[in-house]
């Protein structure tokens, strides 16, 4: 009589080798990128549709570090909310640091990057 297990399916001829390992292999390689990525933002704790914002916000913050002592502010305040404004530039590299202020809602701070193309732009003549 046969054996009562079941047989397992294996590769019987040499074009099934040469197709499912590489397969295989590619499969799991492409998905490598987006495993790191979900490292990465796990590691942060943040979602991962928002980790190139964060990473953004960080070189931005790494840039601009030096230039607050020069930097030129301005503060207003709005009518709703009680919500207080600055706006700060950086003289060196044309960035600019947003801040709100609530009374209710922790202070809240972005950089917006200055443009590549308005950086290259020649000085307009009078």
């Amino acid at each position: 009589m046969a054996d009562a297990e079941p047989s397992k399916p294996t590769p019987t001829t040499w074009y099934q080798w040469v197709l499912l390992y590489p397969g295989l292999l590619l499969a799991l390689g492409s998905s490598l990128p987006l495993i790191w990525r979900e490292f990465v933002a796990w590691q942060k704790g943040v979602e991962s549709s928002k980790l190139a914002l964060v990473q953004e916000q960080e070189a931005l913050w790494k840039r601009n570090l030096g230039c607050a002592p020069e930097a030129s502010t301005w503060e207003m305040d709005l009518p709703f909310d009680h919500t207080r404004l600055q706006i700060t530039m950086c003289k060196k590299t044309g960035d600019i640091l947003i801040r709100y202020f609530m009374d209710d809602d922790p202070a809240q701070y972005r950089w917006v990057r200055l443009p590549e193309h308005l950086k290259k732009r020649p000085d307009k003549q009078p």
